[in-house]
């Protein structure tokens, strides 16, 4: 130790401190050093005297004193007179001891005492026995300890130095401040001891065994095993729920040490502790409260330790719950709030902005009557929400919540302004955007009478959620005329328009417009059919339907275009598709009717096809909307 005064100070110099010392003075003018040599002095061991005779009295105590000398002070050992060995580090009995100054005590002497005593003196540096250089492998979380036996004259002093820097001996130890929670204990026999082996344990151990003519050593190299993660794969990967409902995915993992549990979301998010609607559960699985649609896609379940990661994909489906409507435009409606209670309680309504409603307040677009029921005159989109019906007398207070969600018809929000143009080869898209309340689906009807109804990804006719139709590597075969159909329920009735050219007309030659016609002669369509079950009924319509003859260019036999004169009258006949049946057709294409009608206009050169779809409707509403795709190789 370094004292005040700069002195440096030695306690029991050994061999090993002899050589020089420097002392360096520094202050703000400059530096001064000292250099100092130290010799440490040291002569064998001597024994004073010679053979002694002893004669001691039964009962009393004897001692023998060994006068022995040397630098540093021998160890002294005895030979009793029935040839035990003894010396001041023996355990001994309660009848011999060996003081440290290597006197000789005998309590109480008897007869069978007498005989030769003899003393030996030793000087020894203290040695590690077996010392060797080895490695050791500790399981994760497992205790473990560490041998380190040494010998001398006198006996050595054991310590270890820990990976980190820190030394132990008994000193330290007895003086331990609770820093490691005492996990290190090092015995008198210079075991060390560990409980609990982590990661930072992991490392070099040093075993130093010192006395005062020197000092050995011993390494040991710790390796802490781990395991790596393991997620456990009995769980299934696939989840489905419906909206608002809990989702649960267990992910459960093992591993030395515990693996850590964290989940990546669709929205590429992290989560390692819980939110206000995901749950972390303690074993590592995930709820997500109130599901929705947003919520759904792919989640990734992550375990990780020292010993690496592993991972586990789940995918998760929410299905759409609609709202109840409960309300339609422009129509009353009544909420319900019956209670009961003594004294009869008072009610109050909260309406969705937070005005309050109670009895005898007046208002022109609600209505409170007398046994507690909310009456709403004209419904309309803007008084959709949360109403809170409210009871309280002088006993209690208890409230009622009601969603009201009011009805809106299907509307398409984006027309096309003409044919939809692609190039061969390349992706097509068709939009059909539309909005109501329930949300719409939407359907297309493909140029070859297929129908795509649900979103769908695996043909080359892709159905997006949103309503758009992509058709993947369009080619000329593609083009045609391409239907959309949007609804909710209730259902909305629709006119759906389908153009095509018959075999014999050039691809330079135009058709007439479908759509101009639909619009000209929707009112043309003949008034009565045949009522039919099931099966195919076709009537001629005549030539009305049509209106006038059209003027085509028609090619002749070596496909040249020439001009012609009016072409045949064309033939018109409708026919009623199965299964479903036909009821007379009245004036108004707005009734009420279920069924579909084919309306054919031909001749001996083209045709053209009217698709009439009829549903059950709303009163007053008609909805239609088509698309011409036109495809250039």
């Amino acid at each position: 130790m370094v004292l005040p005064n700069g002195t440096l100070a030695i306690a029991q110099a050994a061999l090993q401190d002899g050589g020089q010392y420097r002392c360096t003075a520094t202050n703000a003018l400059g530096t001064a050093q000292l250099l100092a040599t130290l010799a440490v002095v040291a002569y064998p061991p001597r024994i004073a005297g010679g053979t002694r005779l002893l004669t001691a009295h039964a009962g009393v105590p004897v001692t023998m004193r060994c006068p022995a000398e040397g630098r540093p002070p021998p160890s002294i050992s005895w030979v009793l007179a029935n040839e035990t060995h003894i010396s001041s580090s023996s355990q001994g009995n309660q009848k011999v001891l060996v003081w440290p100054d290597g006197t000789l005590m005998i309590k109480d002497v008897t007869v069978y005492d007498r005989g030769l005593y003899t003393f030996s003196i030793t000087m020894k540096p203290a040695k590690i026995d077996h010392k060797q250089y080895f490695k050791k492998l500790v399981p994760y979380g497992k205790d473990f300890q560490v041998d380190c036996k040494a010998s001398g004259s006198p006996a050595p002093e054991i310590s270890w130095s820990l990976p980190d820097g820190t030394v132990i001996n008994n000193v330290m130890q007895a003086d331990d401040s609770g820093h490691r929670s005492r996990r290190y204990v090092l015995f008198d026999n210079g075991t060390l001891y560990l409980n609990r082996a982590g990661a930072t344990e992991e490392g070099d151990y040093t075993c130093y065994a010192q006395n005062t003519l020197g000092r050995d050593e011993m390494k040991v190299h710790i390796t802490v095993v781990t395991a790596a993660p393991q997620i456990k794969h009995s769980y299934k990967t696939y989840i489905k729920v419906k909206a608002g409902d809990t989702a649960l995915m267990d992910c459960e993992a093992a591993g030395e040490p515990k693996p850590k549990i964290f989940w990546l979301l669709p929205s590429s998010d992290m989560i390692s502790s819980s939110t206000d609607r995901h749950l972390l559960h303690a074993n590592g699985s995930l709820s997500v409260h109130r599901a929705k649609l947003l919520d759904a896609g792919e989640y990734m379940c992550v375990a990780r330790n020292a010993g690496g990661d592993d991972t586990k994909l789940y995918k998760l489906h929410v299905d759409a719950k609609p709202p109840i409507i409960n309300a339609i435009p422009g129509k009353t409606t009544t909420l319900n709030c019956s209670v009961d209670g003594n004294p009869p309680p008072e009610v109050s309504w909260m309406l969705p902005n937070g005005t309050w409603i109670s009895k005898g307040a007046r208002m022109s677009e609600f209505l409170l009557g007398s046994n507690g029921t909310l009456t709403i005159l004209n419904s309309s989109r803007d008084k959709a929400g949360k109403y809170r019906c409210a009871a309280k007398n002088q006993v209690g207070y208890i409230e009622k919540l009601i969603v009201l969600e009011v009805a809106q018809k299907p509307t398409i929000l984006i027309h096309p302004k003409g044919p939809v143009r692609g190039i061969s080869g390349e992706s097509l898209s068709l939009h059909c955007l539309s909005d109501g309340n329930p949300k719409p689906s939407t359907a297309w009807t493909l140029p070859g009478g297929q129908v795509l109804d649900r979103p769908q990804i695996n043909s080359r006719h892709i159905l997006l959620e949103n309503g758009t139709l992509v058709i993947r590597a369009a080619t000329i075969h593609d083009r045609g005329h391409y239907d959309a159909r949007t609804g909710s329920l209730p259902a909305v009735g629709c006119l759906v328009t389908k153009q095509r050219e018959c075999a014999g007309c050039s691809a330079e030659h135009q058709m007439p417009s479908i759509h101009s016609m639909a619009a000209k002669h929707r009112q043309s369509l003949p008034h009565a059919a045949a009522e039919v079950s099931g099966g195919a009924a076709v009537q001629q319509c005549g030539a009305a339907v049509w209106g006038s003859r059209p003027l085509l260019p028609w090619p002749s036999a070596t496909h040249r275009p020439q001009a012609c004169g009016p072409l045949p009258a064309p033939r018109c006949s409708y026919v009623v598709l199965p299964p479903h049946p036909i009821t007379p057709l009245p004036h108004t294409h707005t009734a009420a009717l279920t069924g579909k009608l084919l309306l054919k206009l031909s001749n001996e050169s083209s045709c053209l096809l009217l698709l009439l779809c009829l549903l059950k409707a709303l009163p007053g509403e008609l909805l239609w909307k088509g698309q011409v795709a036109e495809i250039t190789a």
